[in-house]
């Protein structure tokens, strides 16, 4: 039953985490399913992140402020990149569900072929990323009513571009290095175990 005493703007949002299916796995690091029981009122920081995810917003509207606007209505589908100088924040005034898919460093590119440094500290509707599909990827999202059917779809979605993957093996080996040290490696280190120079570095990752 839910707390009486609980104003609008301290009901939070309820987190669950599953891992990708098995094809997937290159490429998408986790699927995270944040979520409101009950029409909530909230404003949340979100801080600076690595990572790069796909999001679906359903159900109440969501809008992303960031430092160099008044904020913006973030779309059903949006993609959210690197934050290195922003801490944008999320405004929420209903019950409202976010489904994100988090990729590995170079999932992202590998599946969309996409100079991922265009989604830093900004927010991006995914149909620029791919026209000709997300319109139909919204509709079939729609008519979802359960998180099972609606994870089915993106995942089946994602699938499509995962049978033509790129593939990234000098900056996956770069990453794989960073993360081994838990991302503490010196540059001068870096290149050494790569037998790359510091412009061939730059130039791949």
């Amino acid at each position: 039953m839910p707390d009486s005493s609980r104003t609008p703007e301290q009901a939070p949002l309820q987190h669950d985490d599953y891992p990708p299916p098995e094809p997937l796995r290159p490429f998408v690091r986790r699927i995270l399913h944040s979520y409101s029981a009950e029409p909530t009122s909230i404003t949340i920081p979100v801080p600076p992140t690595g990572a790069h995810y796909i999001t679906h917003v359903y159900g109440a509207p969501m809008q992303m402020q960031y430092s160099y606007d008044a904020g913006q209505p973030c779309p059903a589908l949006f993609v959210g990149g690197q934050l290195k100088n922003e801490m944008p924040v999320a405004r929420i005034d209903g019950k409202v569900g976010l489904l994100g898919i988090e990729f590995h460093p170079t999932g992202f590119y590998r599946l969309f072929r996409q100079d991922c440094s265009a989604f830093t500290d900004c927010l991006t509707d995914f149909a620029r990323v791919v026209p000709k599909h997300v319109a139909a990827l919204n509709e079939a999202l729609a008519i979802k009513t359960d998180i099972p059917g609606r994870l089915e779809t993106l995942e089946h979605f994602l699938s499509h571009y995962a049978d033509n993957a790129g593939e990234t093996p000098g900056v996956d080996q770069v990453v794989a290095l960073i993360e081994n040290q838990g991302g503490y490696l010196r540059v001068e280190e870096l290149v050494q175990k790569c037998h790359w120079s510091p412009k061939q570095l730059y130039r791949t990752s």
